[in-house]
């Protein structure tokens, strides 16, 4: 399981721009961030990092996993943008 710092990486979104948070206990843990119509929930994962992506509906649009926080957090960040996807 990739170490995820949950509040370096909602620090991070944040000084981007982004409102986000850390919520969750334990395993259970993740960073939710949202801009305007798009969210993203950020999670350490057996795989690496997860990342759900989320446009307005109920459910996640799709996902994503990735080996290491860095790409995880740069892509969140260009969904949010409206960059990406």
């Amino acid at each position: 399981m990739e170490y995820l710092d949950h509040e370096r990486v909602a620090q991070s979104l944040t000084a981007a721009g982004y409102r986000a948070d850390v919520h969750g206990e334990g395993k259970s843990r993740f960073v939710f961030a949202e801009n305007d119509n798009r969210a993203v929930e950020v999670s350490a994962s057996d795989s690496g990092v997860w990342v759900e992506y989320w446009d307005g509906d109920e459910r996640p649009k799709f996902d994503r996993t990735f080996a290491t926080v860095g790409p995880a957090v740069a892509d969140a960040k260009a969904w949010l943008s409206g960059n990406a996807g």
